[in-house]
This record gives structure tokens, C-alpha cells and sequence, in this order.
């Protein structure tokens, strides 16, 4: 009979190597039957690793006590004042032994490949040498925010570099933005114009919402100006916020806006 179909690995619970206390015995009992089952809980055997870590389950036959001597009775032959373990329970410790190694095993397997497509990554990483300076920035970006030095540019750019990557590998109507690139598409659009915006956005996959996005997101601002209609107050409150005392506007903004 093939070893696959005798040791089946899948019938065994995820967490079979963790198993410890009543969750142990009752796996024991459901695989081997009680007789096993006693021999561990007396020994007080409680768990998977404590069974497979034990070199011989049966050398509490060795020993003369009145504590053992049911368990002798229901597990031995008595021959020659010697107790010798009956066949069936040694074939089934051999059983549930070979059943547990090969799942540590297949855990093990599963460590390699993962590991394997670790390699990959670095071959991926070999292949494209931009990948490098990009993570040497990311670490030490990550070790300037651990110091409490945060660099606003730095932190604009971190997220800029997120977003991107994180469009790119989603479909192109599930594309999303945060908060400070969208802040940054609107400055853009205001100040370079609706070719310029487009330029870079066309170029930069990813990177910037598309006008029709940016346009609901003026709709929904309650910062909109209308040609001819003068807010000074909202201005100068926007100005002193930001301690400015002077601003420029130039003619084209209306039209963009």
C-alpha cells in the first residue's frame, strides 16, 4: 500500500504539532485508541512535542510499582516476570511517531519554498538595480521617523512612493489616493494648468488622480471660487494661518479653477 495513503496528512489538524493538555489526549485517542492514549496520560506525556522528544514510551514497563500495574496488565503480556508490549500498541506508537514526523516534515518543506521564493525575490532584486537605492532610502527614511526627525519632504515623497506602487498593481479603476497626493494634484493642477497636469500624469503611471477625479474633488471642496466673486476674508484668514502677508494670483487661475 502507498506510504501517502497510510499516513494521511490531511486529515491531521493545523495546529497538530501545538496540541498540548485535553487537546493532545483526545487527538491520541481519535488516532491510536485509549490504550496509547493511557500509556502517555500517566506519564503525563501532555502535548506533541513532549511525545516526540521522548525516546521510548515504553520504558515505564521497566519499573515495579502498584501504580502500574493496570496499565501493565491491559498493554503486556506477562512473560517470564518480564512485560512484553503487545504487538498492536507497538504498531500503533510506530504509526502515530512516522504520522507526526512526516507532518513536522511537510511544515519544514512548506520553510523551504517560502525561503526558495525569497531567493527569487532577490534575483528580482539583481535584475533591477533601481530597487536598490530605493530600499536603502525606505530604511533610512524608516530610521529618521524612528528618531522623532520627521522630514515633511521626506515624508510627502514616502507617501507619493506608496501610492504609486500601490496603483500599479491594482486595475486602473480601482486606483486610489491619499489624502496628501490629492492635496498636491489639486496645487499642481491650480498652479501648472490643465497640459501641464496631464503631462506628468500621462507619464507618471499612477500617480495622480485623472481630471474627472480631480474635478469632483473641487466640486466637493468648500473652497471654491467662482470668477468675479471675492472672498477676502476667507482669504485673509487662509493668510493668517499660515503667517503670509502677501500672495500673488495670476490671470489663467479662474479658467483652470
Amino acid at each position: 500500500m502507498n506510504s501517502k495513503n497510510i499516513y494521511n496528512l490531511s486529515t491531521l489538524p493545523d495546529n497538530v504539532l501545538a496540541l498540548r493538555g485535553d487537546e493532545f489526549y483526545k487527538f491520541i485517542q481519535s488516532v491510536v485508541g485509549e490504550p496509547l492514549h493511557d500509556i502517555l496520560k500517566i506519564q503525563l506525556i501532555d502535548s506533541t512535542r513532549s511525545f516526540l522528544d521522548t525516546k521510548d514510551i515504553f520504558e515505564i514497563f521497566k519499573y515495579d510499582s502498584p501504580d502500574l500495574f493496570e496499565i501493565k496488565t491491559k498493554s503486556c503480556f506477562k512473560i517470564n516476570d518480564e512485560y512484553v508490549v503487545k504487538a498492536g500498541i507497538k504498531n500503533s506508537l510506530t504509526y502515530l511517531t512516522e504520522l507526526l514526523k512526516k507532518k513536522q516534515q511537510e511544515l519544514i518543506n512548506n520553510n523551504n519554498d517560502n525561503n526558495s521564493h525569497r531567493q527569487i525575490s532577490y534575483q528580482l532584486l539583481n535584475k533591477n538595480p533601481l530597487l536598490r537605492p530605493l530600499i536603502d532610502w525606505y530604511e533610512e527614511n524608516e530610521n529618521t521617523n524612528q528618531n522623532n526627525n520627521t522630514n515633511s519632504k521626506q515624508s510627502f515623497l514616502s507617501s507619493f512612493i506608496n501610492n504609486i506602487t500601490n496603483n500599479l498593481s491594482r486595475a486602473k479603476r480601482n486606483y486610489q489616493y491619499n489624502e496628501s497626493v490629492k492635496r498636491f494634484a489639486l496645487s499642481l493642477y491650480i498652479l501648472g494648468g490643465k497640459l501641464t497636469y496631464e503631462l506628468i500624469r500621462i507619464n507618471l503611471a499612477g500617480a495622480l488622480p485623472s481630471l474627472v477625479t480631480l474635478n469632483r474633488l473641487i466640486l466637493n471642496s468648500n473652497h471654491i471660487i467662482n470668477e468675479g466673486e471675492f472672498q477676502f476674508d476667507r482669504l485673509k484668514q487662509y493668510l493668517n494661518s499660515n503667517n503670509v502677508q502677501f500672495g500673488f494670483v495670476s490671470e489663467d487661475c479662474t479658467g483652470i479653477i
